[in-house]
């Protein structure tokens, strides 16, 4: 599968103009869905003393405005940059705390990707600095395998540098998804996401406004939430029912469950003739 286009940012979206700025964007060009990166917190932990903390994290409402324009949503978390003062097991494990918490407040698909910051270069920690990282990750893949601390499943993704990535990839975490930064440094090919230089002959406006980012293929964790109150409804469809979402008024579709005599669905009550759908997606072929 092709790469998929996308971007990260601090920016909090509020209004559908915001979000129009981004849709008719060249960058991610005919890809849909594209994705957003976006934090779950802001850097107010009690103890960090961020002065001034930027106000970045996701809410409910950018959410549902994200998601009823069909971009998917890359969750990050990043409270400060690595420290070796303040970055330990406990602190991975608390960390997990607090972005689990952030992420089903904004009603993140159970399994979806949460991407840790390690935003630090090997370069410039010694063995002793290597080793605190490495205990700080430890302590978030723990307390992402615990069911306690993570019922929903939530998986393990790194947000770092190349080398960083790439030594938590190869050497530690085999399973982990990485995300790595502007590309400095040797090249790392073993990313899952990765932040790209401003496209060349750019001419969109959000140049310092987002990062441009390219994921591998589709399985980089990209959601969105969707919220369907109303039963399936008949709408006279010999394979199928569906439901809308109550944000972005699109609809799933349900292959229907025939009765006994095989002339009636059990679930919406159409009656007639049935016929086994090549696919239970839907879409305009079918209405």
């Amino acid at each position: 599968m092709s790469n998929i286009k996308g971007y990260d940012t601090m920016m909090r979206f509020t209004n559908q103009s915001q979000v129009d700025n981004i849709l008719i964007d060249t960058w991610h060009g005919t890809d849909s869905p594209f994705f957003m990166g976006r934090y779950l917190t802001n850097a107010d932990r009690p103890g960090d003393n961020v002065p001034n903390p930027a106000d970045k994290k996701m809410t409910l409402n950018e959410v549902k405005l994200l998601s009823a324009n069909n971009i998917n949503i890359v969750s990050i978390y990043q409270e400060i940059k690595f420290k070796v003062s303040k970055f330990d097991y406990d602190r991975g494990m608390s960390d997990v705390e607090r972005a689990v918490s952030a992420a089903e407040s904004l009603h993140q698909p159970s399994g979806t990707p949460i991407y840790f910051a390690a935003e630090v270069s090997l370069d410039s920690l010694d063995s002793g600095g290597i080793n605190t990282l490495h205990q700080y990750l430890q302590g978030i893949k723990d307390a992402l395998s615990s069911s306690i601390m993570n019922p929903n499943g939530y998986t393990f993704g790194v947000y770092g540098p190349q080398d960083t990535c790439r030594k938590i990839k190869n050497e530690w975490y085999s399973s982990v998804l990485t995300f790595y930064g502007k590309p400095y440094g040797t090249y790392y090919n073993g990313w899952t996401v990765k932040q790209d230089n401003s496209p060349s002959g750019y001419t969109g406006g959000l140049i310092n406004v987002v990062d441009f980012d390219t994921a591998r293929n589709s399985d980089y964790g990209g959601w969105q939430y969707h919220q369907y109150p109303f039963h399936w409804s008949n709408y006279g469809n010999m394979a199928m029912h569906r439901k809308k979402c109550l944000y972005c008024n699109r609809y799933i579709y349900e292959v229907h469950t025939p009765n006994s005599a095989g002339n009636r669905c059990t679930v919406c009550g159409y009656e007639g003739p049935m016929i086994t759908p090549m696919s239970d997606q839907g879409g305009e072929q079918d209405e």
